[in-house]
């Protein structure tokens, strides 16, 4: 009994001296204040680390780097680390006994330090979130949009998880009392979403940010939301108004790359707020001359020039060229600053050509450090400013078709196309039309019409010479067709409510063309028309008249809709 009480008692110790030093290590790990006592920690613990060593281990490298300015960030040092490596490799042996908030943190940190969304680590803390998604055990509302965040960072905005993130989303909406929480899964959701489901996020949001002042609603949160009317292409004003409001309270808390943002989304939105603008103009005037970095000084030029004086445009053209000279290879800066210049040609005096130029001339030196879609965006603006570098745009071409051969997403193939058919007048590559045919079936509507734009105007201006080219670009033409009235005829239905006596002429002059019978809007086009005949001009009513008849449809309440509209006709006869 003696002997096995003492077993018992070394094991106990042995047991609390463990606990004590994982709790220890914990401790150490938490407290660390750089990256190479976070991995000098790993390197002598390898054997003893938990799942909760690795998690907070990967989430205090991400914290050590945001404690960083961007430029100043080691991001590249961390990834390339072998004790990383050594980290994921755990993670992802211990991704099964990981708690929720461990999984969702652990893959927000390596997302946040830039870790690809292909390695195995983050393909396999993925897999394990959704499925204690599926099983209903991953549903705590925190970590449910922390999950739904790193989801969006990756780009699978139709994702099937997300879908699933929707669902929960919808069944546990009344619960959700954090606008924080709510703002996060509005923006994250967005695309995966109906529109009453989208009506009943704005209705809560309106709720929650109802239930506060605007002093209390932190203006991350308002600009989300208005992240998520730019998502799903809605200007909804009552929102916006009280988002600027939250921004005007949140005045003295707005740095430069804040203000750069919620510019960008009230001219995406189309939507102005004049005193935020005059607010704005002010703090980043007084900002100026403290503004020393390239990422920096770009959005604020990027915001500022547009709405400054002539003097402070001069002040930022002359600083952004002697920046230029020191961080021409930062493309971040090039692209903004370049942009903006080219932007201000219009605005500014004669002497400050020259300076505009040199900016110019450094751009077309780092074209290749573009994303495609800045490099879309640049040959547009110089299109319309009319540029005359026929070696710029040569450049711009060869790497936009560069891009083009390789481009997988729909979105960006479209407007590779478009801006393709820009460009001074030459010869267009059978690839550009072999792409287009491919991309058809995963186009939106608008990206339909950005390629059906591009092909006829190559077509008219005869710029396919090669053998058959005018059979395919009419085989293709006529497969867009069908593609443009299969996607307009279903967007048309998912905006059946919105169809008033204001748009039913062009609405039935369209289904006309189409040749396509739908019931649900024929129905629509008749009920609206009995409803406000006496505001639609007696030609109109004649045109939709004549769809009715040509299509040989009869709506439900027939009688009533061809007696109103033959009675209006013949009481305007005199």
């Amino acid at each position: 009994m003696l002997c096995l009480r003492q077993v018992c008692l070394f094991t106990l110790r042995r047991y609390q001296a463990r606990t004590l030093c994982s709790d220890l290590l914990l401790s150490q790990i938490s407290g660390c204040s750089h990256e190479d006592e976070v991995f000098s920690l790993v390197e002598r613990n390898k054997a003893r680390l938990s799942e909760k060593h690795v998690g907070i281990a990967l989430n205090m490298l991400w914290r050590l780097q945001k404690k960083r300015p961007f430029l100043l960030r080691t991001s590249d040092y961390v990834r390339n680390h072998s004790q990383f490596l050594t980290l994921c490799i755990l993670a992802e042996n211990k991704v099964e006994h990981m708690e929720d908030e461990v999984i969702v943190d652990t893959l927000y940190s390596i997302l946040r330090l830039d870790v690809e969304d292909h390695v195995s680590l983050a393909k396999v803390l993925v897999t394990e979130a959704w499925k204690r998604l599926e099983r209903q055990v991953l549903l705590s509302l925190p970590a449910l949009s922390k999950f739904a965040l790193c989801l969006y960072k990756q780009h699978r905005h139709f994702s099937p998880i997300l879908g699933q993130v929707a669902h929960i989303v919808d069944m546990k909406l009344d619960s959700i009392q954090d606008i924080r929480i709510l703002s996060v899964l509005m923006i994250s959701i967005s695309e995966v979403i109906t529109e009453s489901f989208r009506d009943r996020l704005l209705h809560k949001a309106e709720q929650l940010l109802e239930e506060k002042d605007e002093d209390e609603v932190h203006f991350n949160y308002a600009r989300r939301i208005l992240q998520f009317l730019q998502n799903v292409k809605l200007k909804y004003h009552p929102l916006l108004e009280k988002c600027s409001r939250i921004f005007l309270e949140s005045a003295s808390h707005l740095d430069i790359h804040s203000i750069s943002h919620i510019f960008g989304l009230y001219e995406q939105l189309g939507f102005d707020n004049a005193e935020f603008r005059l607010i704005a103009k002010q703090l980043l005037s007084e900002a100026v001359e403290d503004c020393h970095d390239p990422e920096t000084f770009a959005k604020l030029f990027f915001s500022l020039g547009p709405i400054s004086g002539s003097k402070v445009r001069e002040r930022l053209l002359v600083t952004a060229v002697h920046m230029a000279e020191e961080f021409s290879r930062h493309p971040f800066f090039m692209w903004h600053v370049g942009v903006c210049s080219i932007l201000c040609i219009s605005l500014i005096p004669c002497n400050l050509f020259l300076f505009v130029f040199r900016m110019a001339s450094v751009l077309h030196k780092h074209l290749d450090s573009y994303h495609v879609l800045q490099l879309v965006k640049l040959t547009q603006y110089l299109v319309v400013l009319r540029c005359q570098d026929l070696e710029l745009f040569a450049k711009l071409k060869m790497l936009l078709l560069g891009y083009l051969k390789s481009s997988v997403i729909p979105a960006d193939t479209a407007a590779v196309i478009r801006v393709l058919a820009m460009l001074p007048s030459s010869q267009v590559e059978e690839m550009i039309i072999n792409k287009a045919a491919a991309v058809l079936p995963q186009c939106r509507l608008h990206h339909l019409n950005c390629i059906a734009t591009a092909l006829v105007k190559w077509n008219h201006h005869g710029q396919l010479h090669w053998q058959n080219s005018s059979e395919l670009c009419a085989k293709l033409l006529q497969k867009l067709n069908d593609f443009l009235n299969e996607e307009t005829l279903a967007m048309c239905q998912r905006l059946i409510d919105q169809i008033t006596w204001a748009n039913v002429l062009p609405l039935s002059s369209f289904l006309r063309k189409s040749d396509h019978r739908c019931p649900a809007l024929f129905d629509r086009i008749a009920s609206v028309t009995v409803e406000n005949i006496d505001k639609i001009p007696p030609s109109e009513i004649y045109f939709i008249l004549f769809l009715f008849s040509a299509l040989n449809y009869d709506p439900p309440d027939n009688e009533e809709f061809f007696r109103s509209c033959i009675q209006y006709l013949t009481s305007n006869l005199s």
